[in-house]
């Protein structure tokens, strides 16, 4: 993707935030901005230069409400479950939006479910989580990993590990139902995570909402952003060096 259409891109899903965030509000609805876009609103005010995507979250209980009123989103919106079983037992929805010129346009939604406490939360059982995120991927997904970890026989053997495993829990389905039940907890805990990421991140963030600027516009952001950036990112306001690499080679730097 070449500077223009990056911008091009990321005016759309700017456009697609604000209508997002209006419905949200008309419902009554409670998101966060999360991830790069997160750091984003922070570090830049607005997208991360080089960033290609936005990325929002929700509880699981606000989520099911959002889902029962989906119907009347805008138009020009649609929303795309990203799962193998049923959202049920996955944690990523996309906000869809066709462009004519760049295809399909897409603002994540990140599901937030309560982290299994104890024994559960254990380094083994994230491991085995682990092992069963990369057993549920595809044979095009698993051979793209193949290719990502050139050079890392350890962690291309852990994707060749995972064929066998897809095997033995019955299918990609079987083993994202697994991960759930291994992973998630009915009841509140201390710590939230999301299905389709390993962090565990400090419920208390998540029980209040905050309003942060980005690109012109104030959209909803967790409590103790400092805090929770720093878990995800450590020194977030370090610029890294693929960033300083894109900001040269498009002259803005």
């Amino acid at each position: 993707m070449n500077h223009s259409e990056l911008k091009k891109q990321q005016e759309i899903q700017l456009k697609m935030l604000v209508d997002f965030d209006a419905f949200c509000k008309a419902q009554g609805l409670k998101y966060f901005m999360i991830y790069g876009t997160l750091l984003g609103a922070v570090r830049h005010k607005g997208f991360i230069p080089w960033d290609y995507d936005i990325d929002t979250a929700m509880t699981r209980a606000e989520y099911e409400r959002f889902n029962s009123v989906k119907h009347l989103l805008p138009s020009h919106l649609s929303i795309s479950e990203v799962c193998y079983s049923d959202i049920d037992h996955a944690g990523l929805a996309r906000i869809m939006y066709h462009d004519e010129e760049l295809g399909c346009v897409h603002v994540d939604i990140f599901i937030l479910d309560w982290q299994r406490s104890g024994w559960y939360a254990g380094s083994m059982m994230r491991r085995l989580c682990r092992l069963l995120h990369f057993a549920k991927l595809s044979k095009s997904e698993k051979s793209i990993l193949i290719k990502h970890f050139s050079g890392q026989p350890l962690k291309q053997a852990v994707v060749q590990l995972s064929k066998v495993l897809r095997l033995l829990v019955g299918g990609s389905a079987s083993a994202e139902r697994l991960i759930f039940r291994l992973r998630v907890s009915k009841e509140p805990t201390d710590k939230v995570i999301m299905l389709e990421d390993w962090i565990q991140l400090p419920a208390r963030n998540f029980s209040e909402t905050q309003l942060l600027e980005f690109d012109n516009h104030m959209f909803y952001a967790p409590a103790n952003v400092e805090e929770l950036l720093t878990v995800m990112y450590g020194n977030y306001m370090e610029i890294p060096p693929e960033g300083h690499r894109w900001l040269k080679e498009e002259g803005l730097e």
